[in-house]
């Protein structure tokens, strides 16, 4: 219950892959409250290879969807939210270290989020608010990253299950994404069964035998 949801897809600019992080919910009343980290409860999330930051803002919030058909490269930003979408409802935001959210979703190839201050940091949304329950696929979206390479990390996140407070779970989970997982298959065009949507070949290609006539 409540695990995270990772997907990827590529992004606008080539080269670069896109990946939405969200928490699997259970109940369609379920609150997404809020992501978290302090000194007992580190929040990390690693980019090797640098996350693609516009520059624009912290949150989904802060993203004009209607500049991406002048500024495509926006819809590549990386941000949190709350179960928001660019453009839509905002969430809140806590520092209490020197700018540790702003400068890892504002600063362009920043490496590394990390909230493990004494006092902590963190984003949220207030119980009730309409973004914070889950969407048609019982998932509330919590953070977005876009970047060459792979993402790693352990996310904090506090859930109200059936919208109740007092009933407030939080959970820890890790997790470690390679840009080279996906869809397996035959990337051989010559190859009889080559497979269009594959990411990576699986060596099951073969091909059709022609002899001499």
């Amino acid at each position: 219950p409540y695990s995270l949801y990772i997907e990827s897809y590529p992004a606008v600019q080539e080269g670069l892959k896109t990946y939405r992080i969200s928490v699997n919910m259970e109940n369609a009343t379920d609150h997404m409250s809020s992501v978290y980290g302090d000194a007992e409860t580190p929040l990390l999330v690693s980019v090797p290879q640098g996350a693609y930051n516009s520059f624009i803002g912290v949150q989904a919030a802060d993203i004009p969807p209607a500049f991406f058909s002048v500024f495509p490269e926006l819809a590549d930003d990386t941000w949190l939210t709350i179960g928001s979408e660019p453009g839509g409802a905002p969430c809140s935001y806590i520092e209490s270290s020197p700018n540790s959210i702003e400068t890892f979703f504002q600063v362009e190839q920043s490496t590394l989020l990390d909230l493990s201050s004494d006092l902590g940091a963190s984003w949220f949304a207030l119980n009730g608010d309409e973004n914070a329950f889950p969407d048609e696929n019982m998932r509330v979206l919590i953070l977005q990253i876009t970047t060459s390479g792979g993402i790693s990390g352990t996310l904090n996140y506090q859930v109200f299950p059936l919208g109740f407070g007092l009933n407030a779970i939080q959970l820890t989970n890790s997790f470690e994404v390679y840009p080279n997982e996906g869809f397996e298959g035959c990337t051989d065009l010559e190859a009889v069964n080559y497979c269009p949507e594959a990411d990576f070949d699986d060596g099951s290609c073969f091909y059709v035998y022609v002899g001499c006539m």
